[in-house]
């Protein structure tokens, strides 16, 4: 059977989710198997066959080109905040349909409201758009390219009438800005609609995952946006493996953001001394080296741990081939037969036909 090469790497990318509510939380639909709002009044309404799946915090709405989810009542929701606002979610784009919006607040006649959606015509690019004149496609706008289909980000936008500041967000970090608005206000419209996943002008309906869309009723600060993220969602967990004698195990993680952190490596739970950089190296010596290898990851916002990678020790590959099979059998025969130390399975100071049996036992079970 086949396991890992004598030299497994384990990546760990720690993201950030929700870990906390930021003051000004108007709503959150967090789709855990619901389009209910978990922090407000705002429920929503599936319109079409909306489906989830895993996503990065818990389960995701999927939404195939053919769903979306309808809030009714958003104005009397507290959904409408001319003068400033945030809204935030973990995507996945499977494909990008031009002018899907991930969310918006607009009526038919696009004369208020804002949009945040894939711009037109612009695979990648995401397209934040205020109305602040009042008057159809009188919209305020910034963009952001870079955006890929079937990776998941955080996408944040927020809008500050006072300071005349519109923003979007990557992964915590700011990537477009706009502050040339001073003291303009979303025009609004007591007949509004707010859809998550379709664009209620253009009818485009978004294509991949949504989760935990939020509604915030003030600009979020950057460092704010960033503790959305960066207390620690596992985008990549790590992957364990099998090790044969002498192998070296280079573990490694990766986190989302510019925010300071510490790195503290462990091994079942207990903190290795020194790991403390963002890569760690075990050499597979003897079946202590085995065990649960986790990161714990601190910030300003707070501690994640990593999921474990589990590392186990194959001591009947005895060729370091990355097979369990008849050519070890036939190591194994050649080290017993001269008595050699490494085959001493029952551990017991002695190379004999109780190492042969468990030899035998092992190579049966693989690794």
């Amino acid at each position: 059977m086949r396991i890992s090469e004598a030299a497994v790497i384990l990546s760990v990318a720690v993201w950030a989710g929700a870990a906390m509510a930021q003051p000004g939380l108007v709503s959150r639909w967090s789709a855990e198997g619901t389009t209910a709002d978990s922090a407000g009044p705002n429920h929503g309404l599936a319109q079409g066959p909306v489906a989830y799946q895993p996503g990065i915090v818990g389960q995701a709405f999927l939404l195939k080109s053919e769903s979306w989810i309808d809030v009714p009542s958003p104005v009397a929701g507290g959904l409408q905040s001319p003068t400033g606002f945030t809204i935030a979610a973990w995507i996945r784009a499977d494909s990008f349909v031009n002018t899907a919006s991930v969310m918006n607040l607009r009526t038919t006649a696009n004369a208020s409201g804002f949009t945040l959606e894939n711009l037109y015509l612009a695979p990648g690019t995401m397209l934040f758009a205020v109305n602040n004149t009042g008057v159809p496609e009188g919209f305020a706008t910034v963009t952001s390219a870079g955006w890929q289909a079937g990776r998941t980000y955080h996408l944040a936008a927020s809008f500050d009438a006072a300071t005349g500041t519109m923003r979007i967000y990557r992964d915590g970090d700011p990537v477009a800005s706009r502050t040339d608005l001073p003291h303009t206000s979303m025009a609004t419209n007591p007949s509004s609609l707010f859809q998550i996943g379709r664009n209620i002008v253009a009818n485009r309906k978004w294509d991949g995952q949504i989760d935990e869309a939020q509604v915030f009723s003030r600009a979020l600060s950057p460092s704010e946006v960033a503790c959305m993220v960066q207390p620690g969602r596992i985008a990549r967990q790590p992957v364990g493996g099998a090790l044969c004698p002498g192998a070296a195990v280079e573990l490694s993680i990766a986190v989302r953001g510019d925010l300071a952190r510490t790195y503290l490596w462990r091994q079942d739970g207990r903190p290795i001394d020194g790991a403390i950089t963002d890569t760690l190296t075990v050499i597979m010596t003897d079946a202590g080296d085995a065990g649960e290898y986790d990161c714990v990851v601190t910030t300003d916002c707070g501690t994640v741990i990593s999921e474990p990678a589990v590392v186990t020790y194959c001591v009947v590959d005895l060729n370091c081939d990355g097979l369990v099979d008849f050519t070890d059998y036939l190591e194994f025969l050649n080290r017993y037969d001269s008595s050699d130390a490494s085959v001493d399975f029952t551990q017991d100071g002695l190379v004999d036909f109780g190492d042969y049996l468990e030899f035998l036992n092992l190579y049966d079970a693989g690794c």
